[in-house]
């Protein structure tokens, strides 16, 4: 007999719970079920669903559980019943820094909401413009000092003065800065119907461009255009790498979209509670 259970959400919250079951399969996650009075769990305060929740065994000292939320739901009997999975992995992400100029708020909502994981058939944003547009975009990189434009297939390097050039009048910010800290930068146009979906193809493009250049110029040859070519074999090591930086413009608006696609996971706040001091809350 296990006893009287504790339920831990988070590192904060605990709860003596009677009702619990927990369930094992075969080649399957382990899920748990508990059970609660409404008022009991209420009593709890601001809990976090994303938090992990612990259910050790108060009697036999131990640990019976560990998993996260799959639902949390409300029956007639005023009882609260919580469906928990150890086999969901629910992590918070967020954006670091996110800067638009000229960007109708629709699709700023649409392409975050898909950043998050939202499925396109999910998202139903009326006055949403869905049409294919011409996409250019400027992918930061460093192992390779660019001093002159220079177009390479369909793409164009362009060096740190004509990047500057180019963006002349934008505000000095972290995330302008974070962008301008580069070797060089490659740049390309292609088509796509939303800033999401550009992210997307420019990250692709720019990774199987890099790494193709990179492998290029590890191979010198003696003459180039019969000309004679200086070499030092510390040069044949270049490894061209992208910055966590992109750059996307919409033509023909020049709507601009600049991301810093650096790991980012947000602090999580501890709850708070009002306190009332005479007629004033702190």
């Amino acid at each position: 007999m296990v006893g009287e259970i504790e339920v831990i959400f988070g590192s904060v919250s605990s709860l003596v719970c009677r009702g619990c079951s927990i369930t094992s399969k075969i080649n399957s996650s382990t899920t748990a079920t508990l059970r609660f009075e409404k008022r009991d769990f209420l009593q709890l305060g601001a809990i976090n669903y994303l938090d992990e929740v612990v259910i050790n065994s108060i009697s036999q000292k131990r640990l019976l559980y560990r998993g996260n939320i799959v639902s949390i739901k409300s029956e007639p009997n005023n009882q609260v019943v919580i469906l928990l999975d150890n086999g969901t992995e629910l992590t918070e992400t967020g954006v670091k820094s996110l800067t638009v100029i000229g960007v109708d708020h629709r699709e700023v909502v649409y392409s975050l909401a898909r950043q998050a994981g939202f499925l396109q058939n999910h998202i139903n944003i009326p006055g949403l413009d869905n049409s294919v547009k011409e996409m250019i975009a400027f992918v930061p990189f460093k192992g390779l000092l660019i001093e002159e434009e220079e177009m390479v297939g369909d793409a164009q390097l362009i060096s740190l003065k004509k990047i500057q050039e180019k963006f002349a009048n934008t505000e000095k910010s972290e995330a302008w800065n974070g962008f301008f800290d580069a070797d060089g930068w490659v740049s390309f146009r292609f088509k796509a119907s939303h800033f999401a979906d550009a992210e997307d193809v420019a990250i692709e493009k720019a990774e199987v461009f890099l790494s193709a250049y990179s492998g290029s110029l590890q191979y010198s040859y003696s003459q180039f255009g019969g000309d004679f070519i200086e070499w030092e074999r510390i040069n044949g090591t270049i490894n061209l790498k992208r910055q966590n930086h992109i750059l996307l413009i919409m033509l023909p608006t020049s709507a601009a979209w600049l991301r810093d696609l650096s790991p980012y996971k947000p602090i999580q706040a501890s709850a708070y509670t009002p306190k009332v001091i005479g007629n004033v809350v702190q």
